[in-house]
């Protein structure tokens, strides 16, 4: 039986990373994309899921989703993945609560094993506690509260 997502819609692992690693040079760019996702719901702190997610975004010309998967990755950052990232920051900078759901956050930042990761995550929580919008981390894609007035 295959491994499922902890999320509260179970998803199983759809494949591996070498086998999706194939789709994209096969261009089978809307598989991959989807199996990729389906993987980050199991393994949301993978920094290779995330990194490949943000190639198959730029490859199917989605400038800002390819900076948000690239976001929070320590890649080495060329021109491309630059101007992505500017992209998805110049998008979403006066919003931190559009932000952390186009990073498909569900987990609190201290759990994270990446470093770099981890600061820009509790730098963004920070920045929805400012603006004193309520959230939680598990639960990315639901408002279990509104911004208070």
């Amino acid at each position: 039986m295959p491994p499922y997502s902890k999320s509260r819609i179970m998803i199983p692992k759809l494949g591996t990373i070498s086998s999706i690693k194939s789709q994209i040079k096969g261009g089978n760019l809307l598989q991959a994309r989807d199996r990729l996702h389906g993987l980050l719901a199991n393994d949301n702190d993978n920094m290779e899921i995330r990194a490949l997610l943000g190639d198959v975004y730029s490859k199917l010309g989605e400038e800002k989703k390819a900076g948000a998967m690239w976001y929070l990755t320590p890649l080495p950052h060329d021109t491309k993945v630059l101007k992505a990232i500017e992209t998805f920051e110049r998008s979403y900078h006066k919003d931190p609560l559009k932000k952390w759901r186009a990073l498909i956050i569900q987990q609190q930042p201290s759990t994270w094993n990446d470093r770099g990761a981890r600061n820009i995550l509790t730098k963004l929580e920070s920045d929805l506690k400012e603006e004193d919008i309520c959230f939680s981390w598990d639960s990315p894609k639901k408002d279990n509260c509104e911004k208070k007035q």
